[in-house]
C-alpha cells in the first residue's frame, strides 16, 4: 500500500477511511471547512506514474474534509541531474491557500530532501505526456479540449513564497486561416519536392498508426524538458480515444521508403469563441512530433501547414487553429511574423529545497 499523509487540521481523532489510505499522520492546525473538494480526484491520475519512481501524496483535512492536496514525485528517468523533485496534482481553495500550502510544502520538501532532492519544481503531472502548467497571464477565460491550467491566483501564491520561473509556455491562436494558410504553404511544397508524402488519417485509421507514432514520439520528445519514456500500452491509452473526438484529424509524413518521419494530431473545439470573431469554428493542434534527422526537410513546418490547410477546408471549415502548448522560443518565432496571438501564458516554477535534520514525527496510525 502506498503512503498518503493526511493532516487533520482540526485534530480529529478519526479520519474516515474513504478519504485516505496508507499510513496516516495528523499534523497542523488551520481553520475553515468545505466538502466540495474530493480527495479521490487525484487517485486515478497519480496511479499512472507509480512505475516511474517514488511518490507521496499530502492532503490537508478539516474535520475529515479536504482543504488542499499535493503530490511529489522522485524520478531518476526525468531529464536532468536526478536531484530534482516534481510536484503536481495541486488543489487549494483561494481563501486559505497560503496557510494550507505552507503545511503541504513543508511536509513535501522535508520528504524530498530526505530522499536526496535539492530542487522542487512544478507543477507537472510528472511527464511531457501529461502537461499541466501554472497560468501567469490569461487573455481568455475559455477552455478548449485538452486545456488544464492552474489559475493565476495559485501561481501568485507560489511566487510569493520564493518559487521562481524556470520555463515558459503559451497557448496561442492563429490569425484567420484565410490569411494564415497561404503564408505557410511553402513549407509543405518544400518537403513534398524532397520526397515527403503526407497522408490524412481519420477515425480508426488514426489508431492504426499508433505503434509507429509511439516509437516516433519516443525519439522526438526525448529532448523535451522533463521527458519520461512511456510504453506503448500507456501511449495508446492516452491517444486511444483520439478518433472519437470531434473532427479528429491526424497527418503522417513519410519518406519514399515508407518510414514515418512526422506525425501531427488535432481536433475541433466546439463552442470555443474567438473574441471579435464569434461564430468562427476553431480547431486545436494538440501534438506534433518529428524525427530529429528529418528537420532539414522541414517536416515539422510542413505538417503544421498541412494541418492548418485541411482544417480550413470542408468538412471542417475552421477559421482559426489553437496551438495547445508552445515553448517560448517557438512562440517568439511565430509572433515575429505576426502569425499567432496568445491565449494564455503558462510557467513552470522551482525553488531550492533547504534540507534540515528530520525531527521525530507523530506516531503513525494505520487506517
Amino acid at each position: 500500500m502506498r503512503e498518503c499523509v493526511a493532516f487533520d487540521i482540526e485534530g480529529e481523532d478519526g479520519i474516515e477511511p474513504p478519504l485516505v489510505e496508507g499510513p496516516c499522520r495528523a499534523l497542523g492546525v488551520v481553520g475553515g471547512a468545505d466538502p466540495a473538494m474530493a480527495i479521490w480526484r487525484w487517485r486515478d491520475q497519480e496511479r499512472r506514474f507509480a512505475a516511474y519512481g517514488r511518490s507521496r501524496h499530502f492532503a490537508v483535512l478539516d474535520a475529515c474534509r479536504p482543504r488542499g492536496q499535493l503530490s511529489v514525485f522522485l524520478n531518476s528517468r526525468l531529464a536532468g541531474d536526478g536531484r530534482t523533485a516534481y510536484f503536481g496534482l495541486v488543489e487549494l481553495f483561494p481563501e486559505d491557500a497560503g496557510s494550507v500550502l505552507e503545511i503541504l510544502l513543508n511536509a513535501a520538501e522535508d520528504w524530498c530532501g530526505r530522499h536526496g532532492a535539492a530542487v522542487l519544481r512544478g507543477p507537472i503531472a510528472y511527464s511531457t505526456w501529461y502537461p499541466n502548467r501554472f497560468v501567469a497571464r490569461e487573455l481568455t477565460d475559455q477552455r478548449f479540449p485538452g486545456d488544464s491550467p492552474y489559475p493565476t491566483w495559485m501561481t501568485q501564491r507560489f511566487l510569493d513564497i520564493g518559487f521562481e520561473v524556470c520555463q515558459e509556455y503559451f497557448s496561442v491562436i492563429s490569425e484567420p486561416l484565410v490569411k494564415f494558410v497561404p503564408r505557410i504553404a511553402a513549407a509543405a511544397r518544400f518537403a513534398a519536392k524532397r520526397g515527403v508524402r503526407f497522408e490524412q488519417l481519420r477515425g480508426t485509421a488514426i489508431a492504426r498508426v499508433f505503434p509507429e507514432a509511439h516509437a516516433l514520439c519516443q525519439n522526438a520528445f526525448a529532448v523535451n524538458f522533463s521527458f519520461t519514456s512511456i510504453d506503448y500500452r500507456e501511449f495508446s491509452s492516452l491517444y486511444g480515444p483520439a478518433h472519437q473526438l470531434p473532427g479528429a484529424l491526424a497527418i503522417s509524413a513519410r519518406d519514399a521508403a515508407g518510414n514515418l518521419l512526422g506525425f501531427v494530431f488535432g481536433y475541433e473545439a466546439p463552442g470555443f469563441r474567438t473574441p471579435g470573431d464569434e461564430g468562427v469554428k476553431v480547431a486545436v493542434l494538440k501534438s506534433i512530433a518529428v524525427e530529429p534527422q528529418a528537420s532539414a526537410l522541414m517536416v515539422g513546418p510542413a505538417l503544421s501547414a498541412e494541418f492548418h490547410r485541411i482544417m480550413s477546408e470542408p468538412p471542417h471549415g475552421c477559421g482559426r487553429v489553437i496551438h495547445a502548448l508552445m515553448a517560448r522560443q517557438h512562440y517568439a518565432l511565430g509572433t515575429g511574423t505576426d502569425l499567432v496571438s496568445p491565449l494564455r501564458e503558462y510557467v513552470m516554477l522551482e525553488r531550492p529545497i533547504v534540507s534540515e535534520p528530520a525531527a521525530p514525527g507523530p506516531q503513525e496510525r494505520e487506517l
